[in-house]
């Protein structure tokens, strides 16, 4: 899991996504950052969040990954698809789209 203990709010995670502070982390595998993202998105529970909360997030979980903004979405669609599962773990979403 990356260490990212210091962020706890929302306001702490768009400061990370506009460079505001300071990102010292490494990332090993894609299957450290599937378990990254699915920690956040349940933390700051995703699907509850207005548009500007769930902008902030994705941004933030790009900086931290390193993965690009449509990447970001396919595996944000498959945790909400399969309850966490990253790519290649579960059965595609036959309900997404």
């Amino acid at each position: 899991m990356l260490q990212t203990q210091r962020v706890q709010t929302l306001e702490q995670v768009r400061r990370v996504a506009d460079g505001n502070e300071p990102v010292d982390f490494a990332l090993a595998d894609r299957a450290l950052a599937c378990d990254f993202i699915r920690h956040t998105l349940v933390q700051f529970d995703y699907s509850a969040l207005g548009k500007a909360d769930k902008g902030a997030v994705k941004a933030y979980l790009g900086k931290m990954t390193g993965l690009s903004r449509s990447q970001l979405t396919r595996l944000m669609a498959q945790h909400r698809c399969t309850g966490g599962s990253c790519p290649g773990h579960a059965e595609p979403c036959m309900g997404a789209g």
